[in-house]
């Protein structure tokens, strides 16, 4: 896109912002890599993507369907917009043409990304019903879902959106009432798998553990398909989150614009004490110069308070073309606001990293990033928010003064060279442990010989015996029982 290379030759011949430019990695445009439908695919599922313009798909949507549809656990590890989400729409709408009683489970880390899932997907039933004459009823399932729709939810929805927060408190514990659905679970889908690592990911590792055990239970054995952004462990992160091997897809067959990257230290204003201009200031101006082309482009910033600061710093006159979005606001708030940007109704969007996941915000222009966000993947999820349509993208990352940002402009290939970062969890840690093992026993009676996850009886006796020695378990003949109350 032209606007773009007047931006960044602008950048390049004012010598304020000229020094400030410390580094620039220019990725050429890659065609996309096509494959067939698999044969397993249902042709009246083949009738609504063609319907839809889909004529063939990416070779790793068509790679990841394929071991899907032959009951395969994997993790999905493509750009942001390569079109993961076919990846289980199909095999999932695939299994209810087949079985139209069967149950699918779709966990998301934020109620935002839920909702627009069920959206997609709510489209692509509809075409389908319309079909074959069989309705394919989806819910959300979580804490904003009113009280009176639940039963009918955990009775008739084929498909239920929710996130691990719900599954932990309200889901498992509750299993009993969600015999029927439990019975007739095929898939389980986990997205953004990397956004699940250190204590939160521990956590939810062992949520799973208790889930796969509530399976067991009404004779389940799910297929689970993760979705991850470019990680350098991602199949050893879904291995270890569901405690099951996983086959690995990517090789990214999508298309994918020229994408720009650059990054800005902002300059000095005292050299002799070496402070340099606020990464929000430096963000802002640059914001601001970018309002006066035909470009939409997106502002990331680290709080909510530095967002509602940036927004009062933007010009007056363009006041009804700007708008910010973060966690805090209303739902009905947010679709609206994202609804604009998909329509191309705002030139700029001040965000948090409430945007970075993949919730349809349409094809923006630029990306700016207002001091690095904390890891590789966050950097490369909220730079991909730009280009989402195999255009020409711009991404520009302003570093703050702190050390890390620093270091990463002394040396920019930390972050476009070959993807270090690693995401870990420690689903066994002792704390951890015996608060999941806790709930797991209060979900359903531990068995003397049982297993957890892939933790041996053996290994898991001494917990039980703290459990039992606090109190807060009792051991019946060979069971290990929960204690009401706790």
């Amino acid at each position: 896109m032209q606007a773009i290379h007047d931006f960044v030759e602008r950048l390049q011949r004012d010598k304020r912002h000229r020094e400030t430019i410390v580094s620039t990695n220019i990725v050429d445009a890659r065609e996309p890599v096509y494959a067939d439908f698999p044969a397993l695919l249902s042709p009246l599922l083949v009738d609504v993507l063609q319907e839809q313009g889909i004529s063939q798909l990416y070779s790793h949507q068509a790679e990841a369907i394929g071991q899907i549809l032959a009951r395969k656990s994997v993790v999905i590890s493509s750009g942001v917009a390569s079109g993961k989400s076919l990846c289980y729409q199909l095999p999932i709408l695939n299994s209810l043409i087949l079985d139209p009683k069967a149950r699918v489970l779709m966990l998301y880390p934020t109620k935002a990304l839920a909702q627009d899932q069920t959206q997609k997907m709510t489209e692509l039933c509809t075409l389908l019903s319309a079909k074959n004459g069989e309705k394919i009823y989806n819910a959300i399932y979580d804490g904003d879902t009113p009280v009176q729709d639940r039963s009918r939810i955990r009775k008739q929805a084929n498909i239920v959106f929710s996130n691990p927060d719900m599954l932990h408190l309200g889901i498992l514990p509750n299993h009993t009432l969600w015999a029927a659905y439990f019975a007739r679970l095929q898939y389980v889908v986990i997205d953004e798998v990397h956004y699940y690592r250190g204590v939160f990911g521990s956590h939810f590792a062992n949520v799973i553990r208790r889930l796969k055990r509530i399976c067991r239970l009404y004779q389940q054995k799910p297929v689970f398909i993760c979705t991850s952004a470019t990680l350098a462990n991602a199949q050893e992160l879904a291995q270890e989150l569901i405690g099951e091997e996983v086959i690995l897809i990517d090789r990214d067959g999508s298309p994918m614009g020229k994408r720009i990257n650059l990054i800005i230290n902002p300059p000095l204003e005292n050299k002799n004490l070496g402070i340099r201009r606020s990464s929000s200031a430096e963000s802002g101006a640059l914001a601001r110069m970018l309002l006066h082309y035909p470009l939409q482009s997106i502002l990331f910033s680290v709080s909510r308070r530095s967002v509602e600061m940036l927004l009062l710093h933007m010009p007056e006159q363009f006041r009804d073309k700007i708008a910010s979005y973060r966690s805090g606001y209303l739902a009905s708030d947010r679709r609206k606001i994202e609804k604009k940007l998909r329509e191309g109704a705002l030139k700029l969007i001040i965000s948090t990293n409430a945007l970075e996941l993949g919730i349809d915000i349409g094809g923006l222009d630029v990306a700016l990033i207002n001091s690095y966000p904390g890891s590789i993947s966050s950097v490369r999820q909220e730079a991909g928010r730009a280009g989402r349509k195999a255009n020409t993208a711009l991404s520009i990352l302003v570093a703050a003064s702190n050390p890390l940002d620093q270091y990463i402009c002394q040396h920019p290939e930390y972050l476009w060279g070959k993807n270090p970062e690693q995401a870990l969890i420690d689903p066994n840690n002792t704390e951890i442990l015996l608060q999941e093992l806790l709930c797991a026993i209060s979900e359903l009676s531990f068995k003397e010989g049982e297993d957890f996850g892939n933790m041996r009886f053996i290994e898991l006796s001494g917990y039980l015996q703290v459990l039992l020695d606090e109190g807060r378990i009792r051991k019946v003949g060979s069971k290990y029982l929960g204690i009401v109350g706790e």
